[in-house]
């Protein structure tokens, strides 16, 4: 089994993160044209000052093997209780070994930490195994495309 650290993302993960989303997209038949990384990595790599004023609560993280980016994960803000999973990407050859669950209690444990109650995701049916996978880590199908994991209790 190899190892493999999770981190915070950096400005000079750009073009090694978009040929992940790209060839991961590209696997699933999901076209290569994601729009790029954009708002999912606004202040990442700049410090929490940057992050804390810029506009909501984002981060991103990247899981790297020697070297080598094999996974990435972003979140942001949506409003005060609720942040969104922006991006969960895993090279098709690390799938299965553990590395999106380690982004994804990443982001559950940065979500707590930051007062987000709830993470929303929307996965497309098209991507039936992105949402077993969110399933089997808490998270609950709600309505049309869209997964929800509760931090805590629902407010009364």
């Amino acid at each position: 089994m190899t190892s493999f650290q999770i981190r915070a993302y950096e400005p000079r993960d750009i073009g090694p993160v978009t040929s992940l989303v790209r060839s991961v997209r590209a696997a699933a038949e999901l076209g290569a044209d994601f729009g790029g990384l954009g708002v999912d990595v606004r202040g990442a790599g700049r410090g929490e000052h940057a992050r804390a004023n810029d506009g909501p609560a984002s981060e991103t993280w990247v899981a790297e093997d020697d070297g080598e980016i094999v996974g990435v994960a972003a979140v942001i803000g949506v409003d005060p209780d609720v942040c969104a999973l922006r991006r969960l990407y895993v090279a098709p050859a690390r799938q299965g070994r553990g590395v999106g669950s380690a982004l994804l209690a990443a982001i559950q444990s940065w979500s707590a930490d930051q007062g987000f109650g709830r993470i929303v995701a929307q996965v497309p049916g098209a991507l039936a195994p992105a949402g077993r996978f969110l399933a089997h880590r808490g998270f609950t199908a709600t309505s049309g495309d869209e997964w929800v994991h509760e931090n805590r209790p629902p407010r009364a």
